[in-house]
């Protein structure tokens, strides 16, 4: 029989010495192992509130400092745990469904920025070896992405309904993964996303005006590709 209160004290030691001891803190790899290692503990003991406190920072530490797969790795510990807890159709759960879905979308942004990069100095060095074999995982990334998001909107329209900030903030995600290929469907979730924002927070806030920029922005590359065609 595993004993976890063990684990735990010993754990919970290392973590506050490593926290307070020179040249380690918070933002050295071993703090972050010794972090997960007392998650862990906590989720198989059955203790999941003071489980998330672990995976959740972990993960938004690892977001903060682009370590995309690493963030991935805790935000789907942290969501396995909400929907255990709270079900699928929980506010909390729904944000966790968000947060996956916004490391997707970075992921996804930084491996396009990379793979541009590459292909950029690939023909800067006029090479002869035939065209780049590197790997671009950025459309994955983004389908993964969007079904996150579909799935926190959906899990808000049933908490909170269609005229909530947090409804508000998925259209506008969803819009901003549609305007990378299909400037219509973009418009409509903008537009969504720029309608509740008026009723939340009127036309003056700058939630609603940032809204607006992105969603007139989106208005005119659209207008261009269709003189274009």
């Amino acid at each position: 029989m595993r004993n976890f209160g063990k684990a735990k004290k010993y754990f919970t030691k290392a973590l506050d010495a490593k926290e307070t001891a020179v040249g380690i803190g918070k933002k050295h790899s071993s703090y972050a192992k010794t972090c997960n290692a007392v998650g862990t503990v906590w989720y198989e003991s059955g203790n999941y509130d003071k489980a998330l406190k672990f995976y959740d920072d972990l993960g938004a530490t690892y977001y903060r400092k682009e370590k995309y797969g690493k963030a991935l790795k805790y935000c789907k510990k942290a969501l396995r745990i909400y929907e255990i807890s709270f079900g699928k159709d929980h506010r909390f759960t729904a944000t966790s469904y968000e947060n996956m879905g916004a490391v997707y979308h970075r992921r996804s942004d930084l491996a396009k920025n990379q793979s541009s990069a590459k292909d950029a100095g690939s023909v800067a060095s006029k090479s002869n070896a035939g065209p780049s074999k590197h790997s671009d995982t950025s459309g994955a990334d983004l389908q993964q992405a969007l079904k996150y998001y579909y799935r926190a909107l959906t899990s808000y329209m049933l908490v909170y309904g269609r005229g909530h900030s947090c409804t508000a903030e998925c259209y506008k995600h969803i819009g901003a993964i549609y305007a990378k290929t299909d400037y219509k469907k973009a418009l409509k979730y903008y537009n969504d996303a720029f309608e509740i924002h008026k009723l939340v927070y009127g036309e003056d806030h700058i939630e609603t005006q940032n809204t607006s920029k992105v969603y007139e922005e989106c208005k005119e590359r659209n207008r261009r590709q269709r003189r274009i065609r």
